[in-house]
């Protein structure tokens, strides 16, 4: 680690004396530096009275300084002259090169100095990188994705002084043929509505790579061929570090807004080398085994309503509690959460801004399908997540190709369709190879879903009383909105495939419609379903169905059910398509498919052991399993579509009083989170006034319950 102190640092403060405002700067320098060497490089005629610096370089204006009519000529080859001048001066190890409007908030910036070590050495200038601002350190024009070429900012830069010399030194003055340019710029670009080549911060840099770089082909930093940009963007990765204001605290008095607001990184349409797009450049073409930090997030695209916003915001959080402190032990790092809210690392409204579409549902479906993305959202999620490795619960597929195509690593939980186990399964899907073939390792497999839905099958075979007609099939609901039913950039419903139901439906003697329970309006698809066979509307619980021998065959638009049917030997028929895939042991690897696994994931070992290809930490972190089962469930408050099989009623102590039972009947509902229609809440009204009358009828209660959670 670099020793920066206080004695072993100069500053270099050049520009005009500006009243009042150069005074504060000197002083806040001096607040964090008390023991830095301050040169001041100003104009002869400044007055420098009362101002606190160690050397003072008084200027002269040289009389062939202005050799043209272009004032902004005349400010670069001054401006030059005093940056020059005070870096001769300049007798210590580190320097810091400030401007006399600015103002130091903080030294936090020092502490970026060693982090990115790795660097190209054919196109190494300096001998360590040059911390510079990423305000005014342009990689784009504003109005349209064309390049700018070499373009750091120089508003203030920290380095060994002896780079800054050769960042200085030897560039030469401006010439007038300067402007004797003919522009290749398109319309509208901010670089030619000033009618001259290149600006004072691109002049600099491009003048430095072409003096020492001359086996390499820099031959104009204004021609946009794919050589140039290229050279451009390996030759800023490697030179320096660009920090955003809240990495390096150094602001404007003059001009605030540059520094400080959220104009300078969004509505300027991240026209600039910010930090994001640094780091992810560095990794690019420095060290590909780069890592960031680690990001849990969600679907943080769902637009909620006005009580919860942002519709996966509780999710996320759940998903984080679980697992952030076994990646923290596994990795060393604390990961951070995004729910898209605007304090979080991505602005969910401002990518919905970015891809030019409102804050709603219709847009959320819209961008399930990945052309609808501007490319000004894709380099907005690129600039924010390159270099993070993503943990994602519920991830949009079209987030996820975009993340494949800017070479993100990501890892998806899902929480898998199979929800006849003894808990939840978590279901794993990655673009990394490495962290695939480990996740492998952990795969619950197949035979064990057959046990399981035997168990089942074993289960309700000994209690089904439900008459279902022979050669039945069953389909199931969904609701009416839900990710599980975008297709091609549109929420399917079954009207969509209407040409194609005979095909399926009519081969039946009768067909059950089970609607889901969070689906209050059924009655086109009943209609719809009416035309093909007999058809009768039945909210049993879906494993006591898919047990019943009678029912031949299980239907669905894309269910998760139609997933599970499999295992309870039943035909399949996916209306409209798969939603999730899960591979089996013969695939090889494939992103595009789930891996079920084990409840081995609340393990640090397993965290440590699926990201050690990325993370070599050789702590040593514990096997940690949980006891019982429903654990999930239960941190979920989800028991969906689940019975009360692996509990024992017996064990239900039901008090004798009416009002505590129904006090007991009610904890009992919402423990099982049970979701009823309207026919079972009129049963619990029922069996309220019941129980006044039969309150020592324990047994009787009993019987309740389960039929009613037989109902769910």
């Amino acid at each position: 680690m670099t020793e920066i102190n206080y004695d072993n640092l100069s500053i270099v403060i050049e520009g005009p004396v500006i009243e009042h405002i150069t005074n504060a700067s000197i002083k806040s320098l001096r607040k964090h530096f008390p023991y830095a060497e301050i040169i001041l490089s100003v104009w002869e005629d400044a007055n420098v009275d009362n101002l606190d610096y160690s050397i003072l370089v008084l200027n002269e204006y040289p009389d062939d300084l202005i050799r043209t009519n272009h004032n902004w000529l005349e400010n670069i080859n001054g401006e030059l002259l005093l940056i020059k001048n005070g870096l001769k001066k300049a007798t210590r190890k580190f320097c810091l090169k400030f401007r006399t409007d600015l103002l130091l908030d903080s030294s936090e910036f020092l502490k970026y100095f060693d982090c990115f070590p790795e660097r190209n050495e054919h196109y190494k200038l300096f001998d360590h990188r040059i911390l510079i601002p990423s305000n005014c350190s342009n990689s784009f024009s504003n109005n349209i994705l064309h390049p700018v070429l070499f373009y750091p900012s120089h508003s203030w830069l920290f380095g060994y002084t002896s780079d800054l010399k050769i960042y200085f030194d030897d560039t030469p003055l401006v010439e007038e043929d300067f402007f004797d340019y003919k522009f290749n710029y398109p319309e509208k670009n901010i670089i030619q509505s000033n009618k001259k080549r290149f600006l004072s911060d691109q002049y600099y840099c491009f003048s430095a790579f072409k003096r020492y770089f001359k086996n390499l082909k820099f031959d104009d930093c204004s021609d946009w061929n794919p050589v140039n940009i290229e050279q451009s963007e390996i030759a800023l990765s490697n030179n320096y570090i660009f920090l955003n204001f809240e990495h390096h605290g150094i602001r404007s008095m003059i001009e605030p807004d540059l520094t400080t607001s959220k104009a300078t990184y969004q509505l300027g349409e991240l026209g600039i080398w910010d930090y994001d797009l640094f780091t992810y450049n560095y990794r690019k073409y420095c060290d590909k085994n780069y890592i960031r930090g680690i990001v849990i997030t969600s679907d943080f695209l769902r637009i909620g309503d006005n009580y919860n916003p942002y519709y996966f915001k509780s999710t996320t959080q759940w998903i984080y509690n679980l697992f952030n402190y076994q990646i923290k032990l596994a990795t060393n790092l604390d990961p951070i959460l995004v729910t898209g809210e605007p304090h979080s690392l991505i602005d969910r409204d401002y990518l919905y801004e970015l891809n030019n579409l409102p804050l709603s549902e219709e847009s959320w479906i819209t961008l399930s399908d990945k052309e609808e993305w501007t490319k000004q959202a894709i380099l907005y999620i690129k600039r924010k997540f390159s270099g993070y490795i993503l943990i994602i619960h519920h991830a949009n597929f079209a987030f996820l190709e975009i993340l494949n195509e800017l070479d993100i690593i990501y890892i998806n939980l899902f929480e898998s369709s199979f929800r006849f186990a003894e808990d939840l399964i978590f279901s794993f899907k990655t673009n990394n190879l490495e962290i695939s073939k480990t996740i492998r390792q952990y795969k619950l497999p197949r035979s064990d879903l057959y046990i399981l839905a035997n168990y089942m099958k074993a289960y309700y075979n000994r209690r089904n009383s439900i008459d279902i007609i022979p050669n039945s099939i069953l389909y199931v609901g969904q609701t009416s909105v839900d990710s599980s039913l975008i297709k091609d950039g549109k929420m399917v419903c079954l009207a969509d495939y209407k040409d194609t139901l005979s095909d399926i439906f009519s081969n039946y003697d009768c067909i059950y419609y089970k609607p889901h329970p969070f689906s209050n309006n059924n009655k086109h698809e009943i209609e719809l379903l009416e035309k093909y066979s007999k058809l009768i509307v039945i909210n049993e619980n879906i494993y006591n169905l898919m047990s019943n021998q009678n029912i031949s065959a299980i239907s669905g638009l894309s269910s998760g059910v139609l997933s599970e049917a499999e295992f309870f030997d039943k035909k399949v028929y996916y209306i409209s398509h798969k939603y999730i895939d899960y591979c089996d042991e013969n695939d090889d690897f494939e992103s595009s498919k789930f891996i079920l696994v084990n409840n081995k994931y609340f393990s640090p070992v397993f965290w440590q052991n699926i990201l050690k290809s990325i993370f070599k930490n050789t702590n040593e972190v514990s096997d940690f399993s949980f006891n019982n089962s429903n654990i999930l469930r239960a941190s979920l408050n989800c028991y969906w579509g689940y019975n009360i099989n692996f509990f024992d009623l017996n064990k239900i102590d039901i008090p004798s009083q009416s009002n505590n039972s129904f006090s007991k009947l009610s904890s009992i509902q919402q423990e099982l989170n049970i979701r009823t229609y309207g026919d079972l809440f009129e049963l619990v009204e029922n069996v309220i006034s019941k129980m006044e009358k039969i309150r020592k009828k324990r047994s009787f209660l009993r019987k309740i319950l389960a039929f009613i959670c037989r109902k769910k």
